[in-house]
């Protein structure tokens, strides 16, 4: 392998592909295909914008020259950007790639994303005035290759790719061929400037945008898309867009992010306010894949959440969640108790409630006395309410069963021993109460066998008294409906539906439940005529082709469900339904408007057919009678515009 004699050195922010053409320039190659071979090794008339086989490429450089193959990657390519939204993985690939690999394998995709960069040269013809003062010669600048840049952020003037004059290509495809003086090749004028308003608020939103890519790409060798995507994550949830239990809240905070900014500044960096809140995009948001091929979007959202890029790089915030009322030990409040005010619970009992799992119910249980606490907890919550007491332990209990039985009212028992009026009152209530149903029903405490007849005997007299009551009712009222039974005596019915359920049922059988038929041919006619509205409306808002799925998804589940299995029975839905369906042809006409738009907002004077179909290669699939018409239209839109 044999050393080049020479190599230009590179300007200041000339992109790569200005690099090679500048020494195929001084060159004494014929063609540039012969450069690119000698250069690469590669015999291509592409000149890309991310080159492959650098370390070929640096070994062939001059002896003495000060050249790195970091030197061309970080200075003179827009990689460092896209390395930022890469996965460390695919960074190493993309990595080896450049060095070694060649311009035709698959991974070379990761660099190729869609939207970012013009697929024409641009030039700001007030640049191309002052490099050839200053150089002798008009190069390409890099900042200026960004899509959504309309202008020299230096001169502010209109970044153009043909002459104004004549409307000749200033750049061939490829990028083989550029320009190296100030004047159009065709016409010979000199390329005019307009300059465009800096104060405009497009104009300084795309300005700040810029500000941010570059320092991003700066700082590539700091970030990755894991990186990125930790950080997001982080600031959503300080910003409680992360649901206590782990779920992201995107709809919500993408609906608030579309509202913060214009049709135009959405539409600058190749999004629609509609396409925020799609399903498509929310489901994606945040995603590794995601990030990589919406780097205008994130750098944006990059804008919304912090300051600056720097406080962006240093910003650390851990998700995770608070422990309520910490790890213990936590002190019994039972006076009576010998830990009471002291640290002697080491373990609680923590439930979700019912309001989203934002609210936490923490039982604490001293092993002590038993005695029983809760209390609820909330994020950022008042920690020191009262807490609620659910039992007041087995020493409690004992005491004041003790006193209780030897002849103290409630009233002594509190001055005896200082406890709650409220709390004796209802512990006093419960042992009269079991002190009642024992003296009723004469149980030997000692005799687990007196127990079980005891309560056979009370079960047997329970559904004889139960039974008597609904007879007597169903006489009464003459009504034989469960319904009105359940109403008038729930509790007798209750019970017999749990333990006497074959009396009832055959005495007060179920009533056969009658659902009314279906009027199918009236709900073929409604849902027909749904279907209409739903494809209108699609044609409006849809970007992709209209198929079935995509009008069954905008059914009610009922609706998709019959129409799916009932096709015969709902012979007009089933008809209106496949006359829906988008063919290919009508879909490309349908989305001509939108793409001439795009095609125009990028700098597109005269939107041609090839344009287009550089686009959306999807046109060039089209019958040569679509194509006629989509000429037609073309033709129409570029003189109305």
């Amino acid at each position: 392998m044999s050393q080049m004699i020479f190599f230009p050195e590179p300007l200041p922010d000339e992109d790569f592909r200005s690099i090679v053409c500048r020494y195929h320039l001084m060159s004494s190659n014929s063609i540039f295909s012969e450069t690119k071979e000698e250069l690469f090794g590669i015999r291509s008339h592409k000149n890309l914008m991310f080159p492959m086989k650098l370390e070929y490429f640096c070994c062939r450089l001059p002896i003495g020259h000060s050249l790195r193959l970091n030197t061309f990657i970080e200075k003179h390519t827009w990689v460092g950007l896209i390395f930022c939204f890469l996965t460390k993985t695919n960074q190493e690939k993309i990595h080896m790639l450049m060095k070694f690999g060649n311009e035709k394998l698959y991974q070379t995709t990761l660099l190729h994303i869609a939207g970012l960069f013009s697929k024409q040269i641009r030039y700001c013809p007030e640049c191309l005035k002052v490099d050839e003062e200053q150089f002798g010669i008009c190069y390409v600048h890099r900042i200026h290759q960004l899509s959504f840049l309309d202008h020299c952020p230096v001169h502010y003037t209109k970044l153009i790719n043909a002459c104004p004059n004549c409307n000749h290509p200033l750049s061939k495809d490829y990028a083989e061929e550029l320009i190296y003086q100030s004047k159009c090749k065709k016409c010979k004028s000199t390329i005019g400037a307009l300059l465009i308003d800096k104060k405009n608020s497009l104009t300084m939103f795309k300005d700040k945008l810029l500000q941010d890519l570059c320092k991003l790409r700066d700082c590539s060798e700091k970030l990755s898309a894991e990186i990125i995507q930790l950080k997001l994550m982080m600031k959503l949830w300080e910003l409680k867009y992360i649901h206590y239990r782990g779920r992201i809240m995107k709809l919500e905070f993408l609906t608030e992010m579309a509202s913060k900014y214009s049709l135009e500044q959405l539409e600058a960096i190749g999004l629609e306010k509609a396409e925020l809140v799609t399903k498509y995009f929310v489901s994606r948001f945040l995603t590794l894949d995601h990030l990589r091929t919406h780097i205008l979007f994130y750098t944006v959202l990059i804008q919304n959440l912090f300051h600056s890029v720097d406080e962006f790089l240093s910003y650390s915030h851990p998700i995770a969640n608070q422990v309520p009322f910490g790890i213990g030990p936590w002190e019994c409040y039972n006076t009576i108790c010998k830990g009471y005010n002291r640290k002697v619970i080491n373990r609680c009992i923590r439930k979700s409630k019912g309001s989203g799992g934002s609210t936490i119910s923490v039982e604490f249980v001293c092993p002590l006395c038993g005695y029983t606490y809760s209390r609820l907890w909330q994020p950022e919550g008042d920690e020191s309410r009262k807490p609620l007491v659910v039992s007041m332990g087995h020493i409690w209990q004992e005491k004041v069963m003790a006193l209780y039985c030897a002849g103290y009212s409630i009233y002594q028992i509190r001055n005896e021993t200082g406890f709650s009026e409220s709390a004796l009152k209802t512990y006093v209530n419960q042992l009269k109460y079991q002190m009642e149903k024992v003296s009723e029903l004469k149980i030997p405490l000692d005799t687990s066998l007196a127990i079980s007849e005891t309560a056979t005997i009370g079960v047997l007299e329970n559904k004889d008294i139960f039974r008597n009551i609904l007879s007597d009712t169903a006489r009464e009222k003459k009504t034989r409906k469960r319904l009105m039974m359940l109403r008038l005596h729930p509790r007798e019915y209750n019970w017999l539906y749990r333990h006497d359920s074959d009396w009832l049922n055959k005495h007060f059988p179920r009533q056969p439940s009658v659902k009314g038929k279906i009027d199918l041919k009236d709900f073929d006619i409604k849902l027909a005529k749904k279907i209409r509205e739903v494809t209108n409306q699609l044609e409006t808002t849809c970007n992709t082709r209209i198929r079935k799925h995509t009008i069954l998804n905008q059914l009610t589940p009922l609706e998709k469900s019959r129409i799916t299995s009932m096709q015969e029975r709902l012979p007009e839905s089933a008809r209106v339904l496949n006359q829906s369906i988008e063919d290919l042809e009508s879909f490309l006409i349908r989305g001509l408007s939108r793409i001439f738009k795009k095609l125009r907002m990028k700098g597109y004077r005269t939107v041609t057919f090839g344009a287009v179909v550089s686009y959306s290669k999807q046109y060039g699939r089209c019958g040569d009678e679509t194509r006629t018409r989509i000429e037609m239209i073309l033709d129409q839109l570029n003189r109305e515009f």
